[in-house]
């Protein structure tokens, strides 16, 4: 379990997922999301439903000279006809189009400003790119939120492994506190139901527990976690082969097992 985190954390600092923070606009997290749902159905890839000869998909298509003069001049704000057109107030003028229903709104049009300004960088498709090792965040040099989630200054021990500097910095560029630890009861729910679709049984449930509450020190909590990870995945392996497919097999034979089991187990 532990060689996964460098691999987690290397896919959160990459902007691939949600939360990405700073102030360099991304084109994959900020701006591919806006033209992608305003823009390609007419400026996209699909050249039959491409108008005025304008992809805004390819860089060196959208820095092209048109009938407005160059579409996207990286650095130049008024020289760039895009700017122009999502900014303006006449009807016939302004992108979208009013009759499409899909107007930019104000953040949306201040990102685009944004990325031009700061040179309308484009960048493949995330999973296009290759993973690189990220340095790790250092929690002390986060800004720090009022107080923590437990009354503490600062984040406190919040932080114990890679991933958790990672999630400050996104939640500290928010403006957002940590939630509080879930209780064990909660924990072994939410990773019985991701790596198997059904919750877990009442001994498993209680076994987890038991051990949790045993002994409060961080690695005695992540040895708890790593244990049924481990055990989840054991049964995971043991199910599949090229014969059947584990996860409805799995699935249907946790729910032949445990049919008699009480239905508020598996609705809490």
């Amino acid at each position: 379990m532990k060689s996964l985190l460098p691999k987690l954390a290397a896919l959160l600092a990459a902007g691939s997922l949600p939360g990405r923070a700073g102030d360099k606009v991304d084109f994959n997290y900020d701006i591919r999301p806006i033209i992608s749902a305003k823009c390609f159905q007419c400026h996209g890839p699909d050249e039959k439903a491409r108008k005025a000869k304008l992809r805004l998909d390819l860089r060196e298509e959208a820095l092209k000279e048109h009938e407005d003069g160059r579409t996207i001049v990286p650095g130049d704000l008024k020289a760039s006809a895009l700017i122009a057109r999502i900014t303006s107030t006449d009807p016939d003028e302004v992108m979208p189009p009013p009759k499409e229903d899909h107007a930019l709104s104000a953040p949306e049009i201040e990102l685009l400003k944004k990325w031009i300004a700061q040179g309308a960088e484009y960048k493949p498709h995330w999973s296009f790119q290759k993973p690189e090792r990220p340095a790790v965040v250092k929690i002390a040099d986060l800004p720090l939120p009022i107080a923590n989630w437990n009354g503490v200054d600062g984040y406190g021990d919040w932080s114990v492994n890679p991933i958790d500097g990672f999630i400050l910095q996104k939640l500290a560029a928010a403006k957002l506190m940590p939630s509080r630890e879930a209780e064990p009861e909660a924990l072994i729910r939410r990773l019985t139901l991701d790596l198997t679709g059904l919750p877990p049984t009442m001994p498993e449930a209680g076994d987890f527990v038991k051990r949790w509450r045993a002994d409060s020190s961080i690695a005695n909590r992540q040895s708890a976690m790593g244990n049924v990870v481990d055990r989840l995945l054991a049964i995971c392996r043991t199910t599949n082969s090229p014969s059947s497919n584990w996860p409805e097999t799995f699935c249907q034979s946790r729910l032949a097992s445990n049919w008699s089991r009480p239905l508020s187990t598996a609705t809490r």
